[in-house]
Formats: C-alpha cells, sequence, structure tokens
C-alpha cells in the first residue's frame, strides 16, 4: 500500500480539525443526556421508595411558586427617556 507524503494543507488540516471537535461534541452532549436520565430516574425511584412523593410534588409547587414570584417582582417598566439639554447652536 502506498503511503501519501503529501504535507496536508492548512484548510484540510482545519476541516479535520473541525470534523473532530464536531464529533467530540456531539459524544459529549450524548453522554450527558445519558447521565441526566439515569440521575433522573435514579432521583424518581428514590423519592417514591421513601414515600416522600406527595411532600416533595409540594416542595416543588412551593420553589415554582416563589420562582414565579420573583421573575414578576423583578421585572422593570420602561423607564421614560430624560430630557437632556440640547446643545446651541451658537458659533464662539
Amino acid at each position: 500500500m502506498k503511503v501519501n507524503k503529501r504535507k496536508l494543507s492548512m484548510r484540510e488540516r482545519i476541516k479535520i480539525l473541525e470534523d473532530t471537535v464536531s464529533s467530540m461534541k456531539m459524544e459529549t452532549i450524548s453522554s450527558l443526556i445519558r447521565a441526566v436520565s439515569v440521575l433522573g430516574s435514579t432521583f424518581e425511584e428514590y423519592i417514591s421508595m421513601n414515600g416522600d412523593t406527595e411532600k416533595f410534588v409540594k416542595h416543588l409547587e412551593k420553589v415554582i411558586n416563589n420562582e414565579n414570584e420573583s421573575s414578576e417582582k423583578g421585572t422593570k417598566k420602561p423607564t421614560k427617556r430624560g430630557r437632556a439639554a440640547k446643545a446651541g447652536s451658537k458659533n464662539s
């Protein structure tokens, strides 16, 4: 088998790097999705095993209500534009 000893151009190198990084990103994202899914199902099983489902749901509702209230309080009303003095056009 003949080996190609031609140097790669900068454009080819960048393309290879982009492809590698892209595939690494997709693998990382799918790995994170799987991990979050496993953690979620484990947490659900733990809550149901301890019989704290109703207590946990009430806690979540309380947290959501607090979050909604704080986001409503945090909204700013549009302010009126300030009335800056107009610069005179007199010659000095």
